[in-house]
């Protein structure tokens, strides 16, 4: 019985389970723990194309944003030498 108890508690330890002292058939998952949440959990966005995912409310995927990012400075460099090139 003490083997299994020690296994289960190694193994909630390394899922970010607490175990609170309780008696020994009984086990605690505190989900409110700073280790139940770890930021690798969440979902990390870069930048301009989190920002752009952000605005659009999450209909557009990160990748979408992407693409849409790239379109965006392909079409700002062409405004820009076609002004340049009036210009001279």
């Amino acid at each position: 019985m003490t083997t299994i108890l020690t296994n289960l508690s190694l193994l909630l330890s390394k899922s970010s389970v607490t175990m609170a002292s309780m008696p020994d058939d009984q086990i605690a998952i505190n989900p409110k723990s700073s280790d139940f949440y770890r930021p690798t959990d969440r979902l990390k966005r870069g930048g301009l194309s989190g920002f752009v995912v952000k605005i659009s409310g999450g209909r557009v995927t990160e990748k979408g944003a992407n693409y849409f990012l790239l379109g965006f400075a392909i079409i700002v460099f062409i405004i820009s030498i076609i002004i340049l090139v009036t210009t001279l």
